[in-house]
């Protein structure tokens, strides 16, 4: 029974982000397919697969431009992502969800860009309008600013925001995030 379960890890995950894939490539129709795929195949034994079940059930695509500058972000292109973000600002996004994201993918490329004092502020913000949203955008903030904190020796200040990270509940990637914050706090 383990050894079928463990072939179904990641599955979902995995149709989701050919899913995505095709989004980005405007492919509706392969991306609908793989979209379709998710509810069947896999299981929901991980966060990444809990989260992407949640994206199928969905049916709403993501923000291209927040699509993009996330993986723009993940594979090293922060000042790019940052030249895409900040022709927008926050007001420009009418989904509540869109608005989280965005602060947070300012965030996350001014971090990756050493610039503490914006990351933090736009951390905030995240956390200020998306702590009772499902999205992990809250909790991430939290997290990430606890590590700035920590990396610049405020340890009170890391202890607190990791503390305020494991106080959101409900959100997606619960368990890892929350691993990471309690391997902080130790």
């Amino acid at each position: 029974e383990f050894r079928r379960c463990a072939c179904d890890l990641f599955m979902k995950d995995a149709w989701q982000k050919m899913a995505l894939m095709y989004c980005l490539q405007k492919n509706t129709t392969q991306a609908n397919a793989c979209r379709a795929k998710i509810a069947s195949q896999g299981n929901k034994m991980a966060d990444v697969d809990i989260q992407a079940h949640r994206f199928g059930a969905d049916k709403k695509w993501p923000n291209h431009l927040l699509l993009y500058a996330h993986l723009l972000i993940d594979g090293g292109y922060q000042q790019q992502a940052l030249t895409k973000l900040e022709e927008h600002k926050e007001a420009d996004f009418a989904d509540p969800a869109d608005k989280v994201e965005y602060n947070f993918r300012l965030a996350r490329a001014y971090d990756e860009m050493n610039n503490d004092n914006k990351a933090i502020q736009l951390y905030q913000r995240t956390i200020n309008i998306g702590k009772s949203r499902e999205e992990h955008f809250a909790a991430r903030s939290a997290l990430q600013m606890a590590l700035i904190y920590e990396r610049v020796g405020m340890k009170q200040e890391a202890i607190k925001r990791y503390n305020e990270c494991l106080s959101m509940r409900g959100h997606d990637f619960q368990g890892a995030i929350d691993q990471q914050a309690k391997a902080g706090l130790n």
